[in-house]
């Protein structure tokens, strides 16, 4: 290829003022900078989404816990263990309370965890053991006999089901749940003393659920 020659009328840039040579920076080379800082910013921003909008693929929610976070401790152990990011994990908790003091499963709050359950928005659900029976009886919790290790299979709590619930499924009971006061790494006197710990009907990820239950009951 020729050597590319030179007008006389050309100033070479290093015989440049410098402010001809911010003149001639500004000409050649202010479009393509900007189009390198969009481009940057466009894949800065696309990361920044992707790791902000991380959806969980599993849940622990807990029902009336009041702050009680313990479940939060073995949620961290569990994915730490499991070499799962923290954030693909949901931990949180819902207010329903009890139909006994004037709210429920029939009040708002309580409707709204029904959606959430109908929704595959739950996996594994920690409740009240009062609040828990309201629920069970109309199937909103699997079967847990295959499920648990055998040392538990007297332990889970057998939920008689509803006549519309059994007539449509056919099933006239569950044993859908264990109290958390009979599994040691939960049981104490508070909220856990008289809780009860089930999973999800249609759980949005039926095997980590039944995962973390056994890393629980362990």
């Amino acid at each position: 290829m020729a050597r590319r020659e030179h007008s006389k009328d050309e100033i070479l840039f290093k015989d440049m003022t410098t402010e001809q040579k911010l003149s001639y920076l500004k000409d050649y080379w202010s479009i393509p900078v900007v189009i390198v800082i969009v481009v940057i910013l466009a894949i800065g921003w696309v990361i920044h989404t992707a790791r902000t909008n991380v959806k969980p693929i599993f849940s622990v929610t807990t029902v009336d816990a009041a702050g009680d976070e313990r479940i939060r401790e073995l949620v961290d152990a569990f994915a730490q263990e499991n070499e799962i990011d923290l954030e693909r994990i949901s931990v949180g908790d819902i207010a329903v309370g009890k139909s006994s003091q004037g709210a429920g499963p029939y009040s708002t709050q309580g409707m709204a965890l029904y959606v959430r359950l109908q929704a595959q928005n739950e996996d594994i659900v920690i409740l009240p053991e009062e609040t828990f029976y309201e629920y069970a009886e109309y199937g909103y919790f699997i079967d847990l006999t295959a499920v648990v290790p055998e040392k538990y299979s007297d332990k889970l709590i057998v939920v008689k089901q509803a006549e519309d619930e059994t007539e449509n499924t056919g099933v006239e009971q569950l044993a859908c749940g264990i109290r958390t006061s009979d599994i040691p790494a939960l049981a104490d006197d508070g909220y856990y003393g008289q809780a009860v710990i089930a999973i999800s009907y249609l759980p949005k990820n039926m095997d980590m659920a039944k995962q973390f239950l056994n890393y629980v009951l362990e």
